[in-house]
Formats: structure tokens, sequence, C-alpha cells
């Protein structure tokens, strides 16, 4: 029964898209491998799968080929917004 929250805005020639939710965020210590392939998050249900697959490495490449950037922000038991901002 969550809420999430797309939004889309433009800022200085480039167009934003962020996706806020209020899950349990994403811990300090795993978030400088958020991109990456099949990373093992410490609070993931997916570690016993093989951690997160392939979805967000996959779409950084496509980002950053579209001479763009992907982000987020996080704050555990509060939350993450993912953002992906492309020029227009």
């Amino acid at each position: 029964n969550g809420k999430i929250i797309v939004s889309l805005t433009q800022q200085q020639g480039r167009l934003r898209v962020s996706v806020k939710d209020h899950g349990q965020g994403i811990p300090a210590r795993d978030k400088h491998k958020i991109f990456e392939r099949f990373a093992d998050m410490t609070n993931s249900d997916r570690a016993s799968k093989g951690g997160t697959g392939l979805g967000l490495s996959i779409c950084k490449a496509i980002v950053e080929n579209m001479g763009g950037d992907i982000g987020f922000e996080s704050q555990e038991g509060v939350g993450t917004t993912f953002y992906f901002c492309l020029p227009t």
C-alpha cells in the first residue's frame, strides 16, 4: 500500500525525471554499489537470488549514452528518490 511519486521537471535545458518512494531506503554502506551489476545489498530481499540484477546498470549506460546523468538520494528508513536528467 505504498505510494510512489513520479515527477517531470525542466531545469536549465535539461529534462529531469524522478521517482520517489517511501520504502526502507538504501543504507549508506551500500550506496556506492547501487549501479553495479548484481549488487548484493545488505537490506535487499534479492540477496538470496544473486543480488539486485542488471536494471540500474543498464539504465545508467543508456542515460549516459544519451548525454545525461542518473543518480539517487536516499535516507534509510525514509525512502529513496531515483532520477535521471537528459538534455532537451
